[in-house]
């Protein structure tokens, strides 16, 4: 998902959240079909076609005309909790939520949510060091959401090896991890379970095509390996190679700015320096001032004096698990 309006939109299409909500309220029905055409053809029982025109009618509610989904959202759950089918409103949850790419907008979107529709809420769920990392968004995002934060611990490895585990059970033990593969595997996801899923999955495939019944470290490294190579995550890999560009040297230091961080998450440059020259890079200060740069991608920012951050934990873990893309010192 890439932006505040793709998300808004899913949550008004997807049936699991308001779509059918919508279809048996009429008032909220007449509100979603005026932008029925945006969100596609026959959605909430009313055809449209891709990429028509609002249909501009008197009987519309006159702040949806001539605004956006953030509006028509607004307005369509204003409906939904005035019916009180829910005796407290609405609660919408997403998880998952860092993976949205680019949320710019969506505090101040709460923010006029809070006032224009106070029976809406909304609990975000995501993986990062502060609110700032999650909603990609500074001083709106310190104001908003004061007090309303629920810091919760990354998952440790025996909760990462029992994600595992329970994969095994459901085969029937059919393949199974040694117990040194699920430690790699832990370690290498640096408390997202997403990486052990998607390296947990592809060494399973492997296995299974390949008439294994045990999967072992090595079969690990080799599993990363294909996902680099096959691109299986082409978001996190299409990312990796904007920041690495052709540079065996720039590859070099964003895997050191990867291996020094902190246990807040921050690299201090004295170390991470030290750790690129020892392999072989001549000017590492260079590189992070790159990294920082749209150009590559901007993975990376500067919160003081000598200390970085990357802006994404997951990539972070992505880049310490993926093999090399190219030679060290090349």
């Amino acid at each position: 998902m890439k932006s505040t309006e793709d998300l808004l939109t899913k949550l008004l299409t997807s049936s699991g959240c308001l779509s059918d909500w919508i279809y048996d309220i009429p008032k909220a029905k007449k509100i979603a079909s005026t932008y029925s055409p945006k969100f596609g053809v026959n959605v909430f029982g009313v055809s449209a076609e891709l990429g028509g025109q609002k249909v501009e009618e008197s009987t519309l509610e006159p702040v949806v005309a001539g605004h956006g989904v953030d509006i028509a959202f607004t307005n369509i759950t204003n409906v939904i909790a005035e019916e009180g089918l829910a005796k407290d409103g609405i609660l919408i949850v997403v998880d998952e939520f860092d993976q949205i790419r680019d949320p710019t907008g969506f505090a101040a979107f709460l923010k006029a949510l809070a006032t224009n529709a106070p029976n809406v809420r909304f609990c975000l769920v995501g993986v990062a060091k502060d609110i700032q990392m999650l909603m990609k968004e500074h001083a709106s995002a310190d104001r908003l959401f004061a007090g309303a934060i629920i810091p919760l611990p990354s998952m440790d490895p025996g909760e990462l090896k029992e994600i595992v585990s329970i994969a095994e059970r459901e085969i029937g033990g059919y393949i199974t991890f040694t117990e040194v593969a699920k430690e790699r595997l832990a370690f290498l996801a640096q408390g997202h379970p997403y990486m052990v899923h998607l390296v947990g999955k592809y060494a399973l495939r492997a296995a299974f095509q390949g008439d294994r019944n045990v999967i072992e470290v090595d079969d690990i490294d080799s599993t990363l390996q294909a996902i680099a190579e096959r691109q299986a995550d082409p978001v996190l890999e299409g990312r990796y190679r904007t920041a690495v560009a052709s540079s065996a040297q720039r590859e070099t230091v964003l895997r050191a700015l990867a291996a020094t961080q902190d246990e807040h998450g921050e690299m201090w440059t004295t170390n991470t320096y030290k750790l690129a020259v020892d392999d072989g890079v001549d000017n590492p200060s260079q590189y992070v001032g790159q990294l920082v740069t749209e150009q590559y991608g901007s993975e990376i920012e500067n919160l003081r004096e000598r200390y970085y951050r990357f802006k994404d934990s997951l990539f972070a873990a992505y880049v310490r698990a993926r093999p090399r893309m190219y030679p060290m010192g090349g």
